[in-house]
């Protein structure tokens, strides 16, 4: 989401996934702000192609 609360950057398709770290404002939030839910669903996706069934919100 951008400041206004619009939500950009994600492709839209059946294969996509947007994960949103509330709190952070900077892209690719992976793993530099150390939040263990997005840390585990990337670190997943990258070692054997498991990705959420929906887009995920997360707390800072």
């Amino acid at each position: 989401m951008n400041a206004a609360g619009t939500r950009v950057g994600a492709p839209s398709g059946r294969w996509s996934r947007l994960i949103t770290l509330h709190g952070a404002r900077v892209h690719a939030v992976h793993p530099r702000h150390g939040n263990i839910c997005v840390n585990d669903t990337v670190n997943a996706y990258v070692a054997d192609g498991r990705s959420p069934s929906r887009d995920l919100t997360r707390q800072r």
